[in-house]
């Protein structure tokens, strides 16, 4: 790489996540969205006790997933939780998912 005297822009890279959205009326995505994330080694709660809240609490740190908000797994098996608008800020679906 050449030494530079002034700033050059740089761009991210492309980074690729798995994410799931939180939907607790679904029943079945709810199903599921706990069965990813267990089978991925997370452990998930409810901080108030089943049945009593539709927030989730991933592996006791962060923020509590609030309905609507999405969990993503990074690459390194990382999980992070997003409200809504965060993620869609972040994040697009690429265009071979939405077939």
């Amino acid at each position: 790489m050449t030494d530079l005297i002034r700033p050059v822009r740089y761009v991210s890279k492309p980074v690729t996540v798995e994410a799931m959205r939180w939907v607790p009326g679904d029943l079945l995505q709810a199903g599921v969205m706990v069965g990813w994330l267990m089978s991925s080694g997370a452990s998930v709660c409810h901080p108030s006790g089943q049945g009593h809240t539709t927030t989730l609490l991933i592996n006791k740190a962060g923020e509590p997933l609030q309905p609507g908000g999405w969990v993503v797994r990074h690459a390194d098996g990382r999980f992070e939780t997003l409200p809504d608008n965060e993620f869609l800020a972040r994040y697009q679906m690429p265009a071979s998912e939405c077939d």
